[in-house]
């Protein structure tokens, strides 16, 4: 885990200032001023037009925060569990975005985006859930850093994303088995808060299959766990 101390999450009230729903600002674009002084260098990185997000933050040298198979990973997951967690299935968030009939509802409003508006519909239920149960500031599937939500975003918006959304809700026990195949040989779980690494190594496979196994082993006792990661 590195150096970074776990410590158990908790139940705390979200100031209104605080909780900044995604997204909050435009599409990112290249010479974009990002804010709290983060200047965001944007360029493309592979065949589905991925915008990968290259931040300076306080003078430290730029860098590349994650490679684009983690991203797929992180997103597949998101869509996985943002599936699962609807009303329809494990209900526990009472929203129906990946229903069968949500697209008629959807397409005369989103008419050329009805796989994003899917999308942050689903992270909008799933990450008011997990805030309500962790600390402020608090990291997890559905609240990452912002840089890595502008890169998810972009993905959505490709064919890439509209993928990936098709195949998220191929039924309950198929999308079951999808969440097992990304849990692979961990073992983590828990119930409630529950501490799974470090941000600084979400681009980790084993931190990315430590929160995919306590999903899943929640789902399968019937249980609530929301896995999250210290900054």
């Amino acid at each position: 885990m590195g150096s970074c101390s776990l410590r158990a999450g908790r139940r705390w009230p979200l100031r209104e200032h605080e909780y900044r729903p995604w997204p909050s600002r435009p599409a990112p674009g290249p010479g974009l001023q990002m804010s709290d002084g983060m200047q965001g260098e944007w360029e493309r990185t592979n065949k589905y037009g991925l915008m990968r997000s290259r931040a300076n933050r306080k003078g430290q040298p730029v860098k590349e925060e994650m490679d684009e198979s983690y991203q797929s990973t992180l997103l597949q997951m998101r869509l996985v569990v943002g599936y699962l967690g609807e009303r329809a299935q494990f209900a526990w968030w009472p929203t129906a975005f990946f229903g069968a009939s949500s697209r008629l509802f959807l397409e005369p409003v989103f008419a050329k985006t009805p796989t994003l508006a899917q999308y942050h519909g689903v992270l909008e239920a799933a990450r008011r859930l997990h805030d309500e149960h962790l600390n402020v500031g608090s990291y997890h599937l559905f609240r990452l850093p912002e840089e890595v939500e502008q890169d998810l975003h972009v993905i959505v918006q490709g064919g890439f994303g509209e993928e990936l959304a098709s195949q998220a809700a191929q039924g309950k026990e198929a999308t079951l088995d999808a969440l097992r195949r990304l849990a692979a040989t961990s073992t983590a779980s828990g119930v409630g808060p529950t501490a799974v690494g470090c941000i600084k190594d979400l681009n980790s496979a084993a931190t990315l299959q430590a929160i995919a196994s306590a999903y899943l082993t929640a789902f399968s006792q019937s249980a609530k766990v929301y896995p999250y990661l210290v900054g």
